[in-house]
């Protein structure tokens, strides 16, 4: 059921980060292309929609380098505590649960990338590239 509800959340967010990603690219298109100036109506829309777009991509990739570091965090905690003084089922349930803690805990976007806000500066740095690219 965690790999199901993983799959899809990981496919939702996927579908919903390219579909915003595509209509960020032909808001910048329609406003750099040509010679006329933007109105400020249309200055208003086309910043909207950057902002729009910087946040849906900054809240999955925030909560992911969330689970991420916490999950990081609790098993080099977990490890380095001194778990080996206690009885012998504490120390098999501690050997079996520190296996699983030795990949952390990740959100993905179909299972492609692992969403963290390194993954969001990489998104903000091609948006504000393109913002600056004028076709002529």
């Amino acid at each position: 059921m965690v790999n199901d509800w993983k799959e899809n959340y990981g496919l939702f967010i996927g579908v919903m980060l390219k579909t915003f990603e595509v209509v960020i690219g032909a808001a910048i298109f329609m406003s750099t292309k040509g010679d006329r100036k933007l109105t400020f109506e249309e200055n208003v829309v086309f910043y909207f929609f950057i902002v729009i777009g910087l946040s849906y991509h900054f809240v999955p990739c925030y909560y992911g380098n969330l689970i991420y570091t916490v999950t990081n965090t609790f098993g080099y905690d977990l490890f380095s505590s001194d778990w080996t003084d206690g009885n012998l089922k504490y120390k098999k349930a501690m050997i079996v649960f520190g296996e699983n803690l030795k990949q952390p805990v990740a959100l993905s976007v179909s299972f492609y990338e692992n969403l963290t806000l390194e993954t969001f500066q990489v998104v903000k740095n091609i948006k504000l590239f393109l913002q600056k690219f004028k076709v002529k």
